[in-house]
């Protein structure tokens, strides 16, 4: 990667325009890439009248700072290296090196049933398991049955694994397996489409607890120009014991457990998701943030739950589940959502003792479709409001709180009647409901938990 850089310098007599040129160097698979800053911004969220902190009762929504940069993507199937500049905006709590799709350098390896040719080194094969012992970028072709296994001895290793066109089947353990390195970047190439399966039931063989097709130890993004279809038939679909993210690319994640799971942080950024999943969509027992991205997920509990708080700044999600957004703290500040529960449809309650659950909505377009029966579509055990964007709602109780709610802002229809009172668990549903006043069992019922929506979780 080269820049050039122009000086031009006015002198008394006459204008001279002396050019200089200066060359850097980019590593092909780095967390730290750096490039130029075009524009730094920060957005702050409305802010509502009334805190979520337990010795407070005004509620402020945190504000995040993107910064637009001009990124230097690589591409090359041939091996050689191109670059292309385009101008991408990497939100807070994403890097740089994230959203790039680039790769060169790379190691070849053709799979072919349960072999592999390797053009390169850092890799061994053998015994039903191809393993990377060395960071840097491989390209992975054909199909296998077997397990990729990521194992670097560096603790500061990273390994790029491009999937060009690959189908990769374990029958009793995750088909890639990151045991050991900092951050792992998948990336699809233009195009392609990628199968990688768990058929069977889990086999323990060290003491990480392996239970998903995809299972690393460490960070792991996900990006591409491709497909990528992940199945577990026992167990999770992606999982992560660090972060996980994705910034671009199409996923399809059948599993019987959950879609998506990490213990720091799920990060969205872009790409097209589709999950089917028995249990949660996502799940992450840190932070969720959404930054764009069209979502679908069909669960059979949560669609999408943190345990600490979850933000969903953009995107497009369609969300069928028993409960919609469950997390401690929620905010929405844009985006389309559209939800189905049968239960809550957005569910703030005391998962961490950091904060005080709240809801707040401050942007966007929620559109909330809930079940008969003893339903509620925004529950909270502590605060709930709504200070901007729309919020339409089909449900015999519409809001239950614990603490305090207020519609401060934007526009609230309920049960197709627009209405500016935030009334708790009272009015009627829709037409085959009728009419009744009372409400359901309610919110499942706060600690009271101190904390509140300024501070971090420690972690």
């Amino acid at each position: 990667m080269k820049q050039n850089i122009k000086k031009i310098g006015v002198l008394a007599a006459a204008l001279i325009l002396v050019f200089s040129l200066a060359a850097c160097q980019m590593k092909a698979v780095d967390d730290d890439t750096s490039s130029t800053v075009i524009e730094t911004y920060s957005s702050q969220a409305s802010q509502s009248s009334t805190a979520a902190k337990s010795d407070s009762t005004a509620s402020q929504s945190e504000s995040s700072q993107k910064e637009t940069v001009a990124a230097q993507s690589e591409s090359s199937a041939s091996g050689q290296d191109s670059t292309e500049s385009s101008s991408v905006i990497v939100p807070e709590g994403f890097t740089e090196r994230d959203f790039d799709l680039g790769y060169s350098d790379y190691v070849t390896v053709v799979l072919n049933g349960d072999s592999a040719s390797v053009d390169g080194s850092g890799i061994v094969t053998g015994d039903g398991m191809i393993t990377i012992t060395e960071d840097g970028t491989y390209l992975l072709t054909g199909s296998y049955e077997g397990q990729i296994l990521i194992d670097v001895s560096d603790e500061d290793g990273k390994v790029q694994l491009v999937l060009d066109g690959v189908s990769i089947s374990c029958e009793n353990s995750a088909a890639i397996y990151i045991k050991s390195a900092d951050k792992v970047f998948i990336t699809t190439t233009d195009g392609s489409v990628n199968q990688v399966s768990t058929t069977g039931e889990f086999v323990q063989t060290d003491d990480n607890t392996v239970d998903g097709a995809i299972f690393s130890k460490g960070n792991l993004v996900l990006n591409g120009e491709g497909t990528l279809y992940v199945t577990s038939s026992e167990g999770h679909g992606i999982v992560s014991k660090d972060d996980l993210k994705i910034t671009s690319g199409t996923y399809v994640i059948n599993a019987a457990e959950k879609g998506l799971e990490s213990n720091d942080m799920i990060g969205i950024a872009g790409g097209m998701i589709t999950i089917i999943a028995g249990d949660d969509g996502m799940n992450t027992e840190g932070e969720l943030l959404i930054e764009n991205g069209t979502i679908e997920i069909d669960s059979g509990d949560d669609a999408i739950h943190a345990d600490y708080t979850l933000t969903i700044n953009g995107g497009d999600l369609d969300l069928d589940a028993h409960e919609g957004l469950e997390a401690t703290l929620i905010t929405i500040n844009g985006g389309t959502i559209m939800i189905t529960a049968s239960d809550d449809g957005i569910n703030a309650a005391q998962k961490v003792d950091d904060y005080t659950p709240t809801v707040e909505i401050n942007g966007g377009e929620v559109t909330i479709d809930m079940g008969s029966g003893d339903t509620d579509a925004i529950d909270s055990n502590g605060y709930l409001y709504i200070n901007g964007g729309t919020v339409t709602i089909s449900a015999q109780f519409p809001f239950d709180y614990d603490i305090d709610g207020a519609i401060n802002g934007g526009t609230v229809i309920i049960n197709g009647e627009q209405v500016t009172e935030m009334t708790n668990q009272f009015m009627g549903g829709g037409p085959s409901q009728g009419g009744f006043p009372g409400g359901g069992q309610g919110g499942q019922g706060g600690q009271g938990f101190q904390g509140g929506q300024g501070g971090g979780h420690g972690r």
